[in-house]
This record gives structure tokens, sequence and C-alpha cells, in this order.
């Protein structure tokens, strides 16, 4: 993750230094038939005002001129010399909304900016940064409510539009690991930017509760949901009510771990993995870990019905495993809807230290507690994977 904003930090001041070194060699009558320089930049060498005066400022200190010569100079430099263009194949890709991304593969989606030139100048990103007059066709095709939209849009709701874009499609892809990390990432920091908006609280609610995670939480975004709006009181009832249930089913899991019995392979014939296997889910695609297993599933009747486990082939009376899975989630999945991963990597979740020693290229180890537990299976684990 730093590594990243050190990445994403150098290219931007890149783009700076480029937009700034073409508008000092260049005037301003020059940069209108091909880009260039103005006695703004010589006189203050590209030097930025401290955040406390750059925050201070109500109107624009530069002259509509010099606002129009930035508006070129950075239309030159991203759309001719680095060759940005939009994703007009794929719009719902998320890595539209992520400027790391939109930085390496110079391609994006269509974003609206604002300078001051004599009111507003607007540039159509979409096409090459156009700039575009108020007696625009764009503008002629819309309502006045419509053109009200295109007003000045502060950091905080240009943020949350990038968190909506990737939530929606979070959700068209929340079938796939990829696509439910991304839904709950986004729902998260949209949280954090509109902690009054009760959508994004109920959805992300939703999310938890999928992942069997945060059970407290979601019991206090439920409870603030309510206050806000009496209307969702349906809702919330029933969501609790799986509250409930699945903080239950979590403490029977724990008074049953505490009573640590020996696993052997022997007594359980029908387990056909073992903890330390990097698995693949069938149905959803995500990739885990297995740190335990039952010869056939131990949840309680209300989790069992709940989860739909009775609608699968072999239902409850197959081995059902404990996995932590690469989204952050721990979750009990049925024999039949595991596999082995075809990309047997590490899986990045907070506990896989809870019950492991290392990752030995195609397994991890477990600790000394868990190889108590089940001795058998630190052995199985490579004629498992040799067949």
């Amino acid at each position: 993750m730093y590594r990243t904003k050190v990445n994403l930090a150098c290219q931007l001041l890149t783009v700076i230094a480029a937009v700034i070194e073409l508008m000092s060699l260049l005037t301003i009558d020059e940069i209108a038939l091909k880009y260039g320089s103005n006695a703004l930049i010589r006189e203050n060498g590209g030097k930025c005002l401290p955040d406390s005066e750059a925050n201070a400022l109500t109107e624009s200190k530069w002259s509509p001129k010099d606002c129009k010569q930035i508006l070129f100079s950075l239309n030159e430099v991203l759309f001719i010399q680095l060759g940005f263009v939009s994703n007009d194949e794929d719009y719902y890709d998320m890595n539209n909304s992520f400027m790391d991304k939109v930085i390496d593969n110079r391609l994006g989606i269509p974003i609206t900016e604002s300078e001051s030139t004599n009111r507003w100048a607007y540039i159509d990103v979409y096409r090459s940064g156009q700039l575009l007059s108020p007696t625009s066709a764009l503008f002629q095709d819309h309502s006045s409510a419509d053109i009200e939209c295109m007003g000045v849009c502060s950091a905080r709701d240009l943020f949350s539009r990038m968190c909506r874009n990737l939530v929606e499609i979070g959700r068209q892809q929340e079938i796939s690991s990829e696509g439910l990390i991304c839904l709950r990432n986004a729902l998260e920091l949209l949280c954090i930017l509109a902690p009054d908006d009760n959508e994004p609280q109920l959805l992300l609610s939703r999310v938890y509760l999928h992942l069997n995670i945060n059970l407290e939480e979601v019991n206090e975004m439920l409870q603030k949901i309510s206050e806000r709006d009496p209307n969702s009181i349906g809702v919330v009832m029933f969501l609790r009510q799986s509250v409930a249930s699945q903080l239950s089913a979590k403490r029977n899991t724990s008074a049953n771990s505490r009573k640590t019995c020996v696993k052997r392979r022997k007594d359980n014939s029908d387990i056909k993995y073992a903890i330390g296997m990097i698995m693949s889910h069938i149905k959803y695609n995500y990739r885990c870990v297995i740190y335990g297993w039952d010869s056939k599933c131990a949840a309680s009747r209300d989790w069992i019905y709940q989860m739909g486990v009775y609608n699968l082939p072999n239902k409850d009376k197959q081995p059902f495993y404990n996995v932590l899975v690469e989204d952050g989630s721990s979750r009990y999945a049925a024999q039949e809807n595991l596999q082995p991963s075809d990309e047997p990597l590490e899986i990045k979740h907070p506990e896989v230290g809870k019950y492991f020693k290392e990752f030995a290229e195609t397994h991890y180890i477990p600790n000394e507690q868990k190889a108590d537990e089940y001795p058998d299976d630190e052995s199985a684990v490579d004629s498992i994977l040799k067949t």
C-alpha cells in the first residue's frame, strides 16, 4: 500500500512537471496553435501555494487567459504526450476508479472538471479534453436541473462518486471474490464519507452478514439506521435476527473449539482434504486455506436452514471445512463446494498466523496446537497434492 502511494505521487509529480515545463516554453498565443510560455510560470517558478493559503482562496488568483493556458497545457500533456484515453469498451472495469491503475494503464472513465474562465470552463475528458461552452450541444440537450448539477464538485463529493461507482461494480461482480472485496472496501469508505446515509450502511450490514464478520458492528449500524429512519424497522428486525443466529453459531463453535479433541483421518474416511491446503470455492470462486474440518456439518439447525445447506446434493451429511478466505472472512464450506486451487498462493488473512507457522510454496504448515488437533493432516497434504 505504501509503495502504491509513493509510485502514484511520483507519477503525478511527473505529469505536473511536464505541464509546468510546457507552460514555461510557449506564450498563450502560441498555446492556441501549439500550446506553451507565460510570465505566470516565470514569475512564480512553478511553485504551489502552501495548503493554508490555498484553502483560504475564494476565487482564482489567475486571469481567465492564464487559466485557459493551464487547461490547454494539461490537455497537451495528458492526451497528446501521455496518450490518456477513455475506456469505451468497459465502462464498469473497477480499474477505471483507481487512480494508480488509471495512470499505469492511461485508461479511465469521463470526469468533468471546471476552472475559472469568466465563470466556468467545462472540459469533456471523454473527448480528449475538449473545452465546452454553455452554448454547446451537450448543455442544450439537458434540462436546467441537469445544468445545475454541473457546478463545482467538492473533493468529498468526487471521492464519494468514485466509491459509488465501485459499489455498483462490486454488486455486479459480487459472485466473485474480487467483486466482493471491491464491494466491501467501497462501502466501508462510503460509510466514512457519508456517515448519515442509510443506504450504504444497510448494504454493508448485509455484506458483513454474508461474510459472517463484524457482527457486533452490524448491530450498532442497524440501531442507528432504525433511529434515523423508522420506516426501515422491518428490514432492520430481519437483519438483527440473522445477526443473533450467526452470533449464537459463533459462540457454539467457540465453545466446541475450547474442548479440543484429536481428529484422526482413519476415523473419518470421507475427508478428502487437509488443513493447510489452498482451496477454491466452486460456486463463488474465492480462494481460501483450510484450518479445520468436521466429518459432518456441525453448525446449528438455524444456520443450516439459513445458508441453504439442505439444497446441496449431499446436504449436511458430508464433511464441512473451516476456511480463511482471502477477503478477510472465515467461512464454513461443504466439501462438494471445494476443490484444490490452481494457484496455491498465500492467503492474505489476519488470522493465518493463528493456525499456521509458515507457507511452504503450495500449502501452509500448521503450528504445534493445530498439528496436535489434526495429527495426520500434515503428511496427508503431500499425498493429496501429488495425486
